[in-house]
């Protein structure tokens, strides 16, 4: 993907100026690197795949640009044969996506969320967050992220919610299924209230 990275720009002009060369996605001043991750990615007739995933923002910058995948599955005719391949989900510069450093600024100025850290802070815990998981969806992206609490006296750190965002929607609750579905929600009730605008004008 590193590769990729750069020579995607395939005129002299954008080559020349490395006007949309790609980097590594970072959040806490850390690279996001790439990870595996098996689900099912609407190619085969709800069939998993197993794929590397790359997230990549512009250089520079903390947008989104890019989701590549790496897979071995044979999306041509759905078997398992050995068919290696990337598939890149790019987004245009006309549509902005948060990319992880901008979706966690957004957890932590998010009022519920920062008000539960620092209660739990204060109760002799500490706040682990876990690696965060970038799935494409349709136009957009799923961000995935594990909240773990760590007692003073035990260490070991207990898996105890589940942060998921899209857009510049992050909702926390104690399982995925959960957090998905009031995202959901969150959704249906701004698509109705812009239908009950609209009818009225």
């Amino acid at each position: 993907m590193q590769i990729f990275a750069r020579y995607h720009q395939n005129t002299a002009e954008l080559f020349y100026e490395q006007a949309e060369t790609w980097g590594q996605a970072r959040v806490r001043e850390k690279a996001v690197e790439p990870y595996y991750q098996t689900m099912d990615f609407g190619d085969c007739n709800d069939t998993e795949e197993f794929g590397l995933i790359s997230a990549m923002t512009p250089v520079n910058r903390n947008n989104l640009s890019m989701v590549g995948m790496a897979s071995t599955f044979d999306k041509k005719n759905c078997t398992d044969a050995y068919k290696p391949s990337i598939t890149v989900y790019k987004f245009g510069k006309d549509v902005q996506v948060n990319g992880p450093e901008q979706i966690e600024a957004l957890t932590q100025q998010h009022p519920e969320i920062s008000e539960q850290f620092t209660l739990w802070n204060q109760s002799g815990s500490s706040v682990e967050m876990g690696r965060m998981v970038i799935l494409p969806m349709g136009n957009t992206i799923l961000y995935v992220q594990p909240i773990y609490i760590a007692s003073t006296k035990n260490k070991m750190p207990e898996l105890t919610r589940v942060i998921v965002s899209i857009g510049n929607e992050t909702v926390m609750d104690t399982t995925i299924a959960s957090a998905l579905n009031r995202l959901k929600n969150i959704f249906v009730n701004k698509t109705r209230a812009g239908d009950v605008g609209n009818s009225k004008h």
